[in-house]
């Protein structure tokens, strides 16, 4: 007998993917503030990078703008994992 996914099956997958987020989110907002800081150089001293790797650019954004610098996009994410990968993990 083929078994369907219950909410509570979506649930614990959805929950298993923000969780995950949560942690990897950080990683996300330092890789593309490095992509971009490049096209921000005009922004700041001509030919100055403001950031020299991604352990000091993790501690830089932590400093200037605290956790919520850290998780900037967090909501969108989780949203974003929750829907889809909940329901991917939930319904397998």
């Amino acid at each position: 007998p083929q078994r369907t996914a219950r909410f509570s099956d979506v649930l614990a997958g959805g929950t298993a993917t923000v969780g995950a987020c949560i942690f990897s989110n950080p990683v996300e907002v330092v890789k593309t503030r490095m992509q971009l800081q490049g096209e921000l150089q005009g922004a700041t001293a001509r030919g100055a990078r403001m950031f020299r790797n991604p352990f000091q650019a993790f501690v830089l954004i932590f400093r200037n703008e605290g956790l919520a610098g850290i998780q900037k996009g967090l909501a969108p994410a989780c949203l974003y994992q929750f829907s889809m990968n909940g329901v991917r993990l939930g319904s397998y």
